[in-house]
């Protein structure tokens, strides 16, 4: 009875084992696959005058806790409002969900900082149910078809970003927005880390959720 048990277990853990190696496997394929798109080349926010002209300015939200934003979501705006400033744009849309942190929306909060920095209120798009990126980058697509964004974000999410984009057909140049010194966040690495599956399955799958316009429209004025 011990030995049937004994075999029993070892079979177990065994499949387990075999299960944490497939399941590595896919992630590190997923990561190499997504990683490609980085080939498209990133422009930077430092560098206006290489950066061209686009019909809009997309800003996925970041974190918000307590009503403040977290330092990349600081740095994706401010790229947003000097490439807006500086003739890049004319549009921007803020994209993101429900903060519970701060029982509010984080496109509503980012509108109300980037009017506070001059930009017009008729000037943007607010996006509440772009709850993540490729969600974001979907519904962009929708709306604004085969025009050309500009996509603010860190250097460290762009082959990700570009990847999602080229996944829905959305014309656009990435701009790093790395404007402070972040330190090292080995969690966040992490995170992206399995963020690109994620995203390959996204892109394969459609998973979502993504609600069309019509199910859930943009704000705009």
């Amino acid at each position: 009875m011990r030995r049937r048990k004994s075999r029993a277990g070892r079979r177990i853990t065994a499949v387990l084992a075999a299960l944490v190696v497939l399941a590595g496997g896919f992630t590190l394929f997923c990561r190499l696959h997504v990683d490609k798109a980085r080939e498209k080349g990133v422009r930077v926010i430092q560098d206006l005058d290489n950066i061209p002209e686009a019909d809009y300015v997309i800003v996925p939200a970041a974190a918000i806790r307590d009503g403040v934003m977290s330092l990349h979501l600081q740095d994706r705006l401010e790229s947003a409002i000097r490439l807006y400033k500086a003739g890049k744009a004319d549009t921007l849309l803020l994209s993101g969900g429900y903060s519970q942190e701060s029982k509010g929306y984080e496109a509503e909060l980012m509108r109300a900082h980037a009017i506070k920095k001059g930009v017009i209120k008729d000037d943007i798009i607010v996006d509440n149910a772009g709850v993540n990126t490729y969600a974001t980058l979907k519904r962009a697509k929708e709306h604004f078809g085969g025009k050309k964004a500009l996509v603010c974000t860190q250097d460290r999410f762009a082959a990700r970003t570009l990847y999602l984009a080229d996944a829905v057909g959305l014309s656009c140049v990435l701009v790093g927005s790395d404007i402070q010194e972040y330190g090292p966040n080995i969690v966040q690495d992490v995170r992206e880390y399995l963020s690109a599956t994620k995203a390959f399955l996204d892109a394969v799958l459609h998973l979502g959720p993504a609600p069309s316009i019509e199910q859930q429209p943009y704000e705009t004025g």
